[in-house]
Parts: C-alpha cells; structure tokens; sequence
C-alpha cells in the first residue's frame, strides 16, 4: 500500500503536516536487507511514486539507494538504517515537490 507523505503509513511522519509538499507525494517504500559473507548490509532502499507539484505538473520518480552497509551487523540496527533512509528518500521527493 502506498503512503502520502506527512499523513499516513511509513512517510507519515518524514515531513510536517504544514509542509506544502505534505499530501502531495504518494509513494512505495522497498527494502531488502542482506548478508552475503555473513556482512549485513541494506542491499536496496527504494522510494518509488508520483506527486502532484506545486506548479499543477504530475511528476513520477523512483529514488534507489544501494549497498548500505549495516555497521552493528545486526537486525534492529537494519531496520532502522532502512526507516532512516526511507525518511531521506522521501524528504528529498518533497523537496522536488516545493521546487518544481
């Protein structure tokens, strides 16, 4: 299920509810988080959507992050490097969403 951001599931609280772009990006987080050679590390964070810009223009974009490495090698530690990352990926679709 896909989250808008500022206002519900896992991009709800990545931006202010008062933030312009908040309600404008809808999108799909993606994570996959593995340990080839028993090193952890966030294969793949992925944020993927479309948002409707300020200047009335639909704008579709997909943001990948690649090869995280998880520095405590465990699971707790994964999940929020992922959460983090899912917060980056999509402050920077709202900052595409202010300026476009």
């Amino acid at each position: 299920m896909s989250s808008l951001s500022g206002l519900d599931g896992t991009l709800a609280d990545v931006i202010d509810r008062t933030d312009p772009a908040a309600g404008q990006v809808r999108a799909k987080t993606g994570t996959l988080v593995d340990a080839p050679d028993g090193n952890m590390r966030c294969a793949t964070n992925a944020l993927a959507g479309y948002m409707n810009s300020q200047s009335g223009r639909r704008l579709v974009f997909a943001i990948y992050v690649n090869n995280i490495p998880v520095a405590s090698g465990t699971a707790e530690f994964a999940i929020d490097l992922a959460l983090d990352a899912n917060k980056q990926l999509s402050a920077i679709a709202a900052a595409i969403d202010r300026s476009s």
